[in-house]
């Protein structure tokens, strides 16, 4: 069964009815987008938009506004669709509070309105979250450290998060491919300190709860092919190998969220994310003139990649719709 047809099975579908524009900010849910430099959050909010688009042309019930904001993600979504991985997010600029997605769906048991602000936030900025750890962010200039920590405040009342993990970085930390000799800058620990900081913020403050925190798994085409020999094959209907994948690569954030309450399966969800591109008859990828990867077009403009996790993905954030 096709994605599109799996959705299918869940909607009801009697045509929404438009969204007017005095309700576009009436249904709030904000879900902000970590991880550290280079995990992949600009394509992950691009696959997240590319998915949007795709069920929106083939789901009657299903409609969605892209608030773009400052956030150039519609350029993003079209680099994707011409075969090209869109550039890192600029560190230090001014943000839209509400950029993002309105999502809106009917199904048979009512309506579910969701708006996800995703702040996009280049890894430069989120070391404001560890200050107390990290010397690059207590070397940012004044004016750059008053704009990121405007967005740090955000961050911190957001609903949920998704976190991006790159799957590469974390083959050095398995032991099965170290990339050199000399100790490398541990994601495990970069998210650990974010997320610390996010939940003392929370506890202090008297926040909002955190509803849930997505987990998307990027850059999954590196190890896909030796992966289920590991314990981590991902398409394991019991879910277990994402869980190993995240319990083996990230012992410290597992234990950080069980700690406060989050469990795999329930109120937190692994999503693998993959883009598939050409490659040459050694192996090695083909790219562009400016050396970067030839991403697959496949049918509709649309990137060879795995769209149901983007589908489950926008699935998994309407269950928090207000």
């Amino acid at each position: 069964m096709s994605f599109l047809n799996k959705l299918r099975t869940k909607i009801f579908q009697k045509p929404a009815q438009p969204i007017m524009p005095t309700q576009l900010y009436t249904y709030k849910t904000r879900f902000a987008m970590l991880g550290p430099t280079g995990s992949g959050k600009t394509t992950v909010s691009a696959m997240l938009v590319l998915a949007a688009q795709v069920l929106s042309s083939d789901m009657p019930t299903f409609r969605c506004r892209v608030l773009e904001g400052t956030s150039s993600i519609l350029d993003a979504v079209s680099h994707l669709r011409q075969g090209h991985f869109p550039p890192k997010t600029t560190a230090h600029m001014r943000y839209a509070a509400e950029a993002g997605l309105l999502m809106r769906q009917k199904t048979s048991f009512g309506e579910r309105k969701i708006q996800v602000p995703i702040v996009d936030i280049a890894g430069e900025d989120i070391d404001i979250l560890v200050a107390q750890y990290s010397r690059t962010a207590q070397n940012i200039a004044p004016v750059a450290y008053s704009l990121a920590q405007n967005l740090v405040n955000y961050v911190r009342e957001c609903d949920g998060y998704i976190l991006c993990v790159d799957s590469s970085r974390a083959l050095g930390i398995k032991g099965y491919s170290m990339p050199s000799d000399e100790v490398q800058e541990d994601p495990d620990v970069y998210l650990t300190r974010v997320l610390n900081s996010i939940f003392t913020y929370k506890e202090q403050s008297h926040g909002k709860p955190i509803k849930g925190i997505a987990v998307v798994i990027t850059k999954w085409d590196t190890i896909e092919s030796y992966a289920p020999n590991w314990g981590m094959d991902i398409y394991d209907p019991t879910g277990r190998g994402l869980d190993e994948f995240m319990h083996t690569c990230f012992p410290q954030t597992s234990m950080t969220l069980k700690d406060h309450g989050f469990g795999f399966g329930a109120n937190i969800r692994v999503f693998p994310s993959y883009i598939h591109v050409e490659r040459n008859s050694d192996g090695t990828p083909k790219t562009w003139k400016d050396g970067t990867p030839r991403i697959i077009i496949k049918h509709r403009r649309i990137p060879d990649c795995d769209l149901q996790s983007y589908v489950d993905l926008i699935d998994f954030l309407l269950g928090f719709a207000t």
